[in-house]
Parts: C-alpha cells; sequence; structure tokens
C-alpha cells in the first residue's frame, strides 16, 4: 500500500473565480445579507439617519463575521448583538453632541435588523448547501478510503498510519489539493492525530478554509467548536484559531489602557527600582535585548538589569559548561551573572515591568507567549513556530502554571495550545492567575 492514496476526481471550470474560491459562499451568503438589509431600509424609509444607521449596522456586522455561515447559533449571535450595541452607542453619542434624544424607530430598526438575520441565516445556509455545496476534501487512514463516496463536490485523500505521524507531509498534500481544487472545507475522520489536526488548523486559519472534525480533540477549547451533521455524521466544526477584527482591536485597546494605567500606578516603584539598579555597580539600570515577535520580526525588549555588566559575553561558555548550548529556553542553572539585588527582582518579577513600554508600543501585549532570542527561535520545530502566529506576551500560560519548573516541551505546549485558542475570558484568566503567581514567586527564579 503506497503511503499516500487519494481519490481526486476533477471538478469542472466554472466562469467566475469567486465561485471557485473558498471564499464563494461566504461571499453569496454577505451579498444575501446586504439584499435582506436593503430591503429592510426600503421597507422602513430612506431618511439619512435612518440610512445611516442600517449602513453602520451592516459593516459592524459583516467586519465581525456576523454572516459568516460556517457559524452556528452560539457563534452567530454575538457579532450581531455587538453590532447592535455599537451602532445604539454611536447614535447616542451623536444625539448628546446635538443635543437630542435617541429616536425609538432607529433602535427598533436595529433591533429589526438583528432578529432577522439572525432567524435568516439558517435557511441561507440550507439554500447554499443544496445551490452551491462547499467543496470538501476527506482526511481518513489509506485503510478506510474505499468506504467513503466522493463526487463533483468532494475528494477523499487517505494517508498510511504512519504518514498520518508526519504533520508535515500531512499539511503539505491537503493544501496541495486545497488549492488545486478550491476547496472550502476539509473533513477529518476518525484515525488522525491530534498533532496533525493542529498543524491543519493551523495552515488553514488564513485560507478561509473550515476545519470539521468526526473525533475529540483535547488540543480545541469548546469555545471554538460548533456541533454540525454531515453526510458522514456529526461532526465539530472549528472556527479558525485567529479571533475576528473586532477581537483583536479590543485586545489591543486593553494593551494599551492597561499598559498606561500600570506605568503610572507603578511609577514609584519603577523610579526607586532604577536608582537601586544604578546604584548596585554603577551600570545602567535597563537591559535591551533583541527577541523575535509577531510573525517572526524582531525587537528589542526592555528589563531591570539583573545580572553583571558583561553577562551576555559570559553566557555561551556557562552554557557549554552544563550541556544546555544545543536546546532552547536557554537557562543556566544557579546563574553565576545574577546580582543580589538581580536576584530579588526576579522572584518579584519587578524585573519584567519596564516591558510595559513594549505594549506601549505594540511589539508585545499583556498576555501570550514570552518573546524568546533569535537563537532559541532558530532550534524551533513542529509546531513550536506556532507561537509566533500571535504577539508574545508579559505573562501567559506557562508563566502562570509553573514557570521555570517547567520543560521546554511542557512551555512549548502551553504557548502553542494559547496561540490556537485565545480568547478575552482566556487572556482575564490568566491576568488573574498571574497576581497570585507574582504575590506567591511561584517558580520564579
Amino acid at each position: 500500500m503506497s503511503t499516500i492514496q487519494s481519490a481526486l476526481p476533477s471538478h469542472p471550470v466554472l466562469p467566475w473565480p469567486i465561485l471557485t474560491s473558498p471564499l464563494r459562499r461566504r461571499g453569496l451568503a454577505a451579498l444575501i445579507a446586504a439584499g435582506l438589509t436593503a430591503g429592510i431600509l426600503a421597507v422602513v424609509g430612506t431618511e439619512p439617519l435612518v440610512l445611516g444607521a442600517g449602513a453602520a449596522w451592516f459593516v459592524l456586522a459583516l467586519a465581525t463575521h456576523a454572516f459568516d455561515i460556517r457559524r452556528g447559533e452560539r457563534h452567530r449571535s454575538a457579532p450581531l448583538l455587538v453590532a447592535t450595541a455599537f451602532t445604539l452607542a454611536a447614535l447616542a453619542a451623536h444625539s448628546a453632541l446635538w443635543g437630542q434624544t435617541v429616536r425609538g424607530d432607529v433602535a427598533v430598526l436595529l433591533l429589526a435588523l438583528t432578529l432577522a438575520h439572525w432567524a435568516s441565516t439558517p435557511l441561507v445556509r440550507l439554500v447554499l448547501d443544496r445551490t452551491v455545496p462547499p467543496r470538501a476534501i476527506i482526511v481518513c487512514p489509506a485503510a478506510e478510503i474505499v468506504r467513503h463516496r466522493h463526487g463533483r463536490s468532494q475528494r477523499v485523500r487517505g494517508f498510511s498510519a504512519e504518514t498520518l505521524q508526519d504533520p508535515g507531509v500531512v499539511v503539505a498534500a491537503v493544501l496541495h489539493d486545497v488549492a488545486r481544487g478550491g476547496a472550502d472545507r476539509v473533513e477529518l475522520l476518525p484515525g488522525i492525530p491530534d498533532r496533525t489536526v493542529q498543524q491543519l488548523a493551523w495552515a488553514l486559519r488564513r485560507d478561509g478554509v473550515e476545519l470539521l472534525l468526526h473525533q475529540p480533540t483535547g488540543r480545541v477549547r469548546s469555545s471554538r467548536t460548533e456541533l454540525l451533521m454531515t453526510a458522514h455524521g456529526p461532526g465539530l466544526l472549528l472556527t479558525p484559531p485567529r479571533p475576528g477584527l473586532l477581537t483583536r482591536v479590543g485586545k489591543r485597546a486593553l494593551d494599551v489602557l492597561g499598559a498606561a494605567a500600570l506605568l503610572v500606578l507603578l511609577g514609584p516603584v519603577l523610579l526607586g527600582t532604577a536608582l537601586a539598579v544604578r546604584r548596585e555597580d554603577g551600570g545602567p539600570a535597563l537591559y535591551r535585548q533583541e527577541r523575535i515577535g509577531l510573525d517572526g520580526k524582531p525587537f528589542q525588549i526592555y528589563k531591570f538589569r539583573t545580572m553583571v555588566q558583561d553577562a551576555d559575553a559570559q553566557l555561551e561558555a556557562l552554557l557549554r559548561e552544563q550541556n544546555a548550548d544545543g536546546r532552547p529556553l536557554f537557562k543556566v542553572s544557579a546563574d553565576p551573572r545574577v546580582t543580589r539585588l538581580g536576584a530579588f527582582l526576579r522572584r518579584s518579577s519587578i524585573d519584567e515591568l519596564p516591558q510595559l513600554l513594549n505594549v506601549l508600543e505594540g511589539t508585545m501585549s499583556l498576555v501570550g507567549p514570552r518573546p524568546q532570542r533569535p537563537a532559541e527561535v532558530a532550534l524551533y520545530d513542529g509546531d513550536a513556530e506556532h507561537r509566533l502566529g500571535v504577539r508574545p506576551g508579559m505573562t501567559g500560560l506557562w508563566q502562570v502554571s509553573g514557570r521555570s519548573r517547567l520543560s521546554w516541551e511542557q512551555a512549548r505546549e502551553l504557548d502553542v495550545y494559547y496561540a490556537h485558542n485565545w480568547s478575552p475570558l482566556l487572556d482575564l484568566t490568566i491576568l488573574l492567575r498571574t497576581f497570585k503567581a507574582v504575590l506567591t514567586s511561584d517558580g520564579a527564579v
């Protein structure tokens, strides 16, 4: 049996590219939503304020993926409510500036738009499923390939048990099929390893291709899944590991406001620490080092200096002595370069506070994977590079789960899990756990 078996029927070439791309179904759904919105506005009236409110509502709903037919009830309702709330807030601000009251008919219009789109999306999904069915690539063990039918709207790709353990080969083959056939769904039948599932989800996140699982996985939060019935039985539809625009904007706003507030509140601590570091040995208070950030871009990280002034020059020799120069998370046990004050700053995490400046300038976030040095990133393999898909943070899952007690493999697993599953609620949970970890010096060195 060959390593990879396939049943790949040819698809007819349609005259319009939009009908052969992974975006075609969502594009058609958005057009239907625009038509429904225009119809409701035409019934209500063409007064400028009404038209402006309706247009603003539609743009916000579109930006938050409210018309994405890949989403189920839970993921579709929240964007519609957010669009309504923001539009009402904008109307209230407009009325306050002009000394007017918010008109009730406009509020009723927004409610009508919300209810109409919420109720119509299942019908839109049904119509599109029958007229423009999703083109699917079905991934399964090679031994199962003959059991699954294929036709014009799907392909079947089978892999040997050995190949399924190599995510790189599976991902490359599936991406080739997606590009070749304009697929907008990848279905994974039982027997696909969790790590391969995770690699596929990451590789497909920017191509508008949905991932449907027919098996449970422990690498995805339940908030990213939606139950969906298919020809192969019930499956879990995964939202891409890339939150919507509004969520990303909200995270950035929280970073800026939070960092600015902390800099003001902790100003005396920052000033006192800087003076103490300078007084200890006359060297600079701040230490700058190149780290790798979002999408692999280098930046300068700020910390209070906790080591002697020529610490970097001594690192290579110390790592060789401890046989730690060939693995990531370069750590020196009982590091002799750490000063007496530096040891206290590390245990209390005060040395990390200057990174609030990194958060303000946008190279870091309050929550995210820890930024690592170029030499450490060069040793990444497998899914470790997924850490670079989100902005690095001052604190993260591995910092509140043991910090220096964790191995490189454990820290990687936590950071990759965060990169795939981050959400405002998860960020808030990590921030709350960070306060506890800092107060108890849990895992600090």
